[in-house]
C-alpha cells in the first residue's frame, strides 16, 4: 500500500512541477492515477473475499484456553475498525480520486 502511496505522491508532484502547458502531462497523470485507483480496488476485492473465508476456522469447543485467547486476539471485536485494511484502502481512494478531479479540473482549463 506504501508503494501505491509513494506513487500517487510522485505524480501529483511531477503535475506541480510543471511549468508551462500542463495539459498532456495531466492527460498522462488521469490515467496513471485511474490505473492506481484500480490496482487498490482490486485488493480490496482481494482482501473481502479473505474475510469471508477465514485462514483458519476455530473450534470453539477447545479446551486449551490459551489457543482460544490467541483466536479472539486475532479475529474477536475491538474498539478500531473491524476492517482496518480495508479502511486504509478507502482513504488512498478517496484521494487519487481528488487528485484525478484535480486533473480534471485542470484539463477542462486547458491550464
Amino acid at each position: 500500500m506504501s508503494a501505491i502511496e509513494r506513487r500517487r505522491r510522485r505524480l501529483v508532484a511531477h503535475l506541480d512541477g510543471i511549468n508551462v502547458d500542463k495539459t498532456g502531462a495531466a492527460l498522462d497523470i488521469w490515467h496513471h492515477l485511474n490505473d492506481l485507483e484500480n490496482v487498490l480496488e482490486d485488493v480490496a476485492t482481494e482482501r473481502q473475499r479473505s474475510l469471508r473465508t477465514p485462514p483458519i476456522q476455530i473450534d470453539t469447543e477447545m479446551s486449551d484456553t490459551d489457543e482460544m485467547a490467541f483466536y479472539h486476539y486475532l479475529y474477536g471485536p475491538s474498539d478500531g475498525s473491524s476492517h482496518p485494511v480495508l479502511a486504509q484502502i478507502f482513504a488512498r481512494i478517496i484521494e487519487i480520486r481528488d487528485n484525478r478531479n484535480r486533473v480534471t479540473t485542470l484539463i477542462a482549463n486547458g491550464d
